[in-house]
């Protein structure tokens, strides 16, 4: 019986970062150690024995574990033929449960590893805070750690174990091991026939961009001239969620493989070929939501097929939250004769909101038909175009006009005149005045509307022939009642063309004319 040739390691014999309600093993070799009992004992925090399970396996290996519950000093002692072995008794310091965490782990360096070669993992940010992040590895030999921040909220870890055997990996936050630290990797000798530096991985599926969610993404990993090694995967998603990777060998020195993300969010992707991390591993890919056209919603009253009038101030709503990723594009016309004769773009105005949704703000110029387009990442959504009817915004009917410069007699030439539009109610529209007099020269001089702001306007004139004149009053383009309004211009009074005679040859006209005085 040889105690001194027993050795035991595992994640329960580490003297820090274990926690209650944690199941607690390691194993014991006695492989070379003779013939001997293996007796192994836990004293809890109050110095009572805890139940501990020891199970035989092959090889002179014994898996052992026990369960603490409470917190404090755990004393586990081992023997080997009613000897203590190297080590023994372990004193191991059980913490309380792990609380909300900041950091995870994951990669190969946490579970396995090759002397000579670097043994990687990867940490990553649970939420927006990442605490203090420490590294501590003990084992057999001293290991190098290295990080590197990858500016994304996580990191990759190198360390380079120079012997081989079972080491502990200690991630610490915030002066704290993280859940199910300390990792315990065993590290593999060196092998002289194993070459993860040649083996190639490409295709769209470890792209940092370009995968689309729901959708097959594959790459390829093609091992030639590696070596004899195995080969693993490791993958998750920003959210911890294993990835399932379907691996097919093609018998061939490559394999092809297929994931489909169902999650538009960051994967980590870390392939290994003999328990070592191949060039570019990790993978970081970025999943896009894809574009999703049909998910677009278009509402509001910038849209609906009537109730529009023209030069008033409308809008409509395009919601994309669900469409995924892509930019809004609008396009309005108005049909022929609206503001022309032929078909014309009308300015809009798109502001985007916080909710993935957009509002678009446009005035229609004039009544008729308007065409509204609305496309999400270059694809016209399947419910555009749409089709409205706007409405004039105006009723000529309700206008009315009246004053001296309409009266059909009593207006002369060279004496200023005017008359009032009363607009209330017929809505908002630019009031028209037209002169058409005898002549063809201009008909009136010194003409002026002046909007009155109580919805009427004034409007003044003066008119330079006399005769029949025409006077045609437009309400947004469209004759006022009793328009055209015709009157008779008088020639302007002279008083010195004006003769009076027989005054003095009547004695009765004389007296008339002194009464008068």
């Amino acid at each position: 019986c040889n105690p001194n040739s027993c050795r035991a390691s595992g994640r329960g014999l580490q003297q820090k970062g274990l926690r209650v309600k944690e199941v607690a093993d390691f194993k014991v070799y006695t492989k070379g150690a003779g013939s001997g009992e293996l007796q192994v004992t836990v004293k809890g925090p109050k110095g009572l024995e805890e139940p501990v399970k020891v199970l035989e396996m092959e090889n002179g290996i014994y898996e052992c574990n026990y369960y603490p519950i409470t917190t404090g000093k755990y004393i586990i002692t081992i023997t080997w033929g009613g000897h203590s072995i190297p080590r023994s008794p372990f004193e191991v310091h059980v913490s309380e449960e792990a609380g909300p965490q900041k950091v995870r782990a994951l990669g190969p360096g946490l579970e396995t590893g090759m002397v000579g070669k670097s043994a990687d993992f990867v940490v990553e940010a649970i939420g927006t805070e990442v605490g203090t992040l420490g590294f501590s590895i003990e084992g057999p030999s001293q290991a190098k750690i290295e990080c590197d921040d990858k500016g994304d909220g996580s990191c990759d870890v190198q360390y380079w174990p120079t012997e081989p055997g079972d080491y502990a990996v200690h991630i610490i936050c915030d002066d704290e091991d993280i859940k199910d630290s300390p990792f315990m990797a065993h590290i593999l000798p060196a092998a002289i026939d194993v070459f993860p530096e040649k083996v190639k991985c490409y295709g769209p599926g470890l792209e940092p961009l370009g995968c689309i969610v729901n959708k097959p993404a594959d790459f390829t990993i093609d091992s030639s001239g590696a070596g004899r090694g195995e080969l693993r995967l490791y993958a998750q998603d920003a959210d911890g969620f294993p990835i399932d990777i379907q691996i097919t060998d093609n018998g061939d020195s490559t394999y092809f493989c297929v994931y489909i993300p169902t999650k538009p969010i960051k994967h980590t992707i870390i392939i290994t070929w003999g328990e070592v991390n191949v060039p570019n591993s990790p993978f970081r890919v970025i999943i896009g939501e894809g574009s999703h056209p049909e998910n677009v919603k278009v509402y509001g009253p910038g849209v609906e097929k009537t109730g529009l009038k023209a030069n008033e101030p409308t809008y409509f709503t395009v919601d994309c939250s669900e469409a995924g990723q892509g930019d809004v594009s609008i396009g309005i016309k108005c049909a022929p004769g609206v503001v022309g004769p032929a078909e014309a773009d009308i300015d809009f105005d798109i502001i985007k909101n916080d909710n993935d949704t957009f509002t678009v703000k446009y005035m229609p110029p004039g009544p008729g038909q308007y065409t509204i387009m609305v496309l999400f990442a270059d694809q016209e959504i399947p419910i555009s175009p749409f089709r409205i009817k706007v409405d004039p915004s105006h009723d000529a009917a309700k206008v009315r006009a009246e004053g001296p410069g309409l009266n059909r007699t009593g207006v002369e030439v060279g004496k200023p005149t005017h008359f009032t539009i009363y607009t209330k109610g017929a809505g908002k529209a630019k009031p028209e005045v037209h002169f058409i007099g005898a002549a063809k020269a201009e008909a009136v001089r010194d003409f002026e509307i002046i909007d009155n702001h109580d919805y009427s306007y004034t409007v003044r004139y003066t008119v330079v022939q006399q005769g029949n004149m025409s006077i045609t009053v437009c309400h947004g383009g469209d004759p006022i009642p009793k328009s055209p309004f015709s009157i008779t211009v008088a020639p302007p009074l002279d008083l010195s063309k004006v003769k009076v005679q027989g005054l003095n040859n009547s004695k009765y006209d004389n007296n008339l004319l002194q009464t008068g005085r």
